[in-house]
């Protein structure tokens, strides 16, 4: 997934280049600020293979809290099969596990990517997060929504399913490699990759 968020910034500094014959300097787009929390963010809980950074280590079932409420926030990429070319999109993501009575939710929203024009765009809509009952996952939540943005229109559905990660359940990774997804109504394969830090980690 890191290689999804680097091939998104290079994406947005070419969207965010300028005119020559402009003596004024575009703004930087904002979202390249995201996208370098997002780099970090998959560093710490995951790691990188290629540079040998070590990611944390999936908390052990004995260690996982069994009180309390903990609202995770990270993000979230979705990666969908269209022609010509595969949509991928990126989000925020927050979510909140309760660790007494094992319910779960949360949101997927504030989405941005590659629209129709080829620009990157911004998505309306978000993907709810729901308790899921019948998983044996460390984590597992339902989730389904709808996102637009320049006449394209997403809806998806499906469960996440991952584990905890540190010491004592400071992040959770999880994913769906089989939702049901549609693009412009056609149905596509996709793919939902989330990752996220316990609120207030730094």
């Amino acid at each position: 997934m890191i290689r999804v968020c680097l091939a998104f910034l290079m994406l947005l500094a070419a969207c965010g280049g300028g005119g020559g014959s402009s003596p004024k300097e575009e703004a930087p787009d904002p979202r390249l600020a995201r996208l370098d929390a997002f780099d970090a963010q998959l560093e710490r809980v995951l790691g990188d293979a290629d540079t040998g950074i070590a990611g944390m280590p999936v908390t052990r079932d004995d260690l996982l809290p069994v009180t309390g409420q903990v609202t995770y926030e990270g993000l979230v990429a979705v990666r969908l099969e269209t022609l010509p070319d595969d949509l991928a999109l990126l989000g925020d993501a927050s979510v909140t596990v309760d660790f007494t009575d094992g319910s779960v939710s949360g949101e997927m929203d504030a989405f941005f990517g590659e629209g129709a024009d080829a620009e990157v765009v911004d998505y309306d809509g978000s993907l709810d997060i729901a308790t899921l009952s019948d998983s044996d996952a460390p984590f597992a939540a339902g989730y389904n929504g709808r996102l637009s943005a320049n006449g394209d229109v997403v809806v998806m559905d499906g469960t996440l399913e991952g584990v905890f990660h540190g010491s004592g359940a400071e992040a959770l990774s999880a994913y769906d490699l089989e939702p049901n997804a549609t693009f412009n109504g056609d149905e596509v394969n996709a793919t939902v990759v989330l990752v996220a830090e316990a609120d207030g980690s730094d």
